[in-house]
């Protein structure tokens, strides 16, 4: 729960939300490093099981309104839609759908209105029990660098992880390593003693530059670096 004082400044679209957090003393803090390692245990359990169950019955034949639909609407300009969009390939489909998503909650940071919510669900706080700030801080950014720069790096670094795994395998690695980023922030802040706060996809990015670490070590990779980040 956070101070009345800091509650006011949260809510000024002049102030970087993540600053403010940092700001200001968070009450009753009490971080769970067992709480959220429970949490990352279960939700990528769940990630694996529906990735398991997907592959078993995905390769059904489509129910009839399922194919009435497909015949009915694949014409004029949605097939010439569908027909760009398949020319991508599936790996960059896939990519697309998770910039798509950043890009959204990007642009709902520059609505005054929405502050309030994006401050509850899309930011991880080490002090908060909202389960879904671990999954909803891992595709929020607020600042337009930080922004750019990891969407450039999820276009670089995704398509190469989706062409080692699957649809299904791709999408429960991509959801335990949401889960993953903000449990090293809980650990990282009970190991410093104080409080902090997270929001981005660098966790996911980190997760799948160790994939391609580990499975394609040929592989050569350019990293961006900018001014100040190592000092």
């Amino acid at each position: 729960m956070f101070s009345l004082r800091a509650a006011r400044v949260l809510s000024s679209p002049r102030v970087s939300p993540l600053c403010a957090v940092r700001q200001y003393h968070v009450q009753n803090w009490k971080p769970s490093v067992s709480r959220t390692f429970a949490i990352f245990a279960t939700g990528s359990a769940a990630a694996l099981g529906g990735a398991v169950l997907y592959d078993a019955t995905h390769t059904l034949p489509p129910l009839y309104a399922e194919q009435r639909f497909k015949t009915h609407y694949d014409r004029g300009i949605v097939a010439e839609i569908k027909r760009k969009w398949n020319t991508l390939g599936t790996a960059k489909e896939a990519v697309l759908l998770m910039v798509a998503a950043n890009a959204a909650v990007f642009l709902l940071w520059r609505v005054p209105g929405m502050h309030r919510i994006l401050e509850t669900h899309f930011i991880h706080h080490t002090a908060s029990r909202r389960v879904f700030q671990l999954i909803g801080s891992s595709f929020s950014h607020h600042a337009p660098l930080h922004f750019g720069f990891n969407m450039l790096a999820l276009w670089s670094f995704g398509p190469m992880v989706f062409n080692m795994l699957d649809t299904s395998q791709f999408t429960a690695f991509t959801v335990s390593a949401a889960l993953a980023g903000p449990l090293g922030t809980v650990v990282h802040s009970r190991l410093r003693g104080i409080p902090l706060a997270g929001l981005g996809l660098s966790g996911i990015i980190m997760a799948y530059i160790g994939m391609l670490a580990v499975n394609r070590p040929d592989v050569q990779l350019g990293l961006i670096l900018m001014p100040g980040s190592l000092s």
